[in-house]
């Protein structure tokens, strides 16, 4: 038995239970959720059916397992001497996933198929698949817009502007776009129409703080990396994650939609 503790929103939360999954079988999931005004506000049964004891506390979890091994990260968590996976975009920019080994890979794919989703995200993610074909590619858009702290900091600086310039450069192409911020969103579809494809929102774009949009949020987590080119945020833990529920099958480009990060762009593109 071991110890899960995962810290931060549900994407980094999600690396440090799979790297925990590859460790043990058997795992006390500490899981807080509703302890605040906002933040993550569902709890794991929510989400995925798994057969783990939950807690919404550490305390409460080593009260009751006082000797179990802890592991507590907010990304993925290095294993031995393995490559710390969690530095290559930054290292590599769009070519990280090129550097990540196969057995490392192989084993984060392996514990991705063992979380099952709850079945209406499957039975959604089941239906929208089926508007995919070798046309569509996903854009996974992260404009920071989406809490009043991410706006001061880094949503100050996203450029929409960035944005409709990589779209133009796909005419031919329909778009599965995935968002954090509503009325961005609107703006994508009234521009692009009938290339847009999405999944309707039960709440809205960008929706951490129900069930129903963190639901929905995690469709479009299983569906982005599903389609041959992923055009990705720079810098999102959710684009990166929804790479790794695609089973890792996906192309990446990596773009920069914040002005902030012009001096990083490295093997980025605008």
């Amino acid at each position: 038995m071991i110890i899960c503790n995962p810290l931060g929103g549900l994407n980094n939360r999600i690396k440090c239970l799979l790297s925990t999954m590859r460790v043990e079988d058997n795992i006390k999931l500490v899981w807080p959720y509703a302890t605040e005004r906002r933040g993550l506000q569902c709890s794991f049964s929510d989400l995925f059916d798994m057969p783990y004891e939950t807690f919404t506390s550490l305390d409460k979890c080593q009260s009751k397992y006082k000797h179990l091994q802890l592991y507590s990260d907010f990304k993925f968590i290095q294993i031995g001497n393995e490559v710390d996976i969690n530095l290559l975009d930054r290292i590599y920019g769009s070519n990280w996933t090129q550097h990540i080994p196969e057995e490392i890979k192989s084993k984060y794919i392996k514990v991705i198929s063992n979380l099952k989703p709850v079945s209406y995200i499957q039975n959604q993610v089941n239906k929208y698949k089926q508007l995919f074909d070798k046309n569509t590619i996903t854009f996974a858009i992260r404009t920071y817009l989406d809490e009043e702290k991410n706006k001061i900091s880094m949503g100050q600086h996203f450029d929409i502007n960035r944005v409709f310039s990589i779209l133009d450069q796909y005419k031919d192409k329909t778009f599965f776009i995935t968002c954090d911020h509503q009325e961005t969103f609107d703006k994508i579809l009234n521009k692009y129409k009938s290339q847009v494809i999405y999944t309707p929102k039960r709440t809205f774009f960008g929706d951490y703080n129900t069930v129903e949009g963190t639901q929905d949020s995690v469709i479009d987590l299983y569906l982005g990396g599903l389609n041959d080119l992923l055009i990705s945020s720079m810098g999102s833990s959710y684009c990166e994650m929804q790479w790794w529920f695609g089973k890792c099958k996906s192309k990446i480009k990596v773009v920069n939609l914040h002005s902030n990060q012009d001096n990083l762009k490295g093997n980025l593109e605008l």
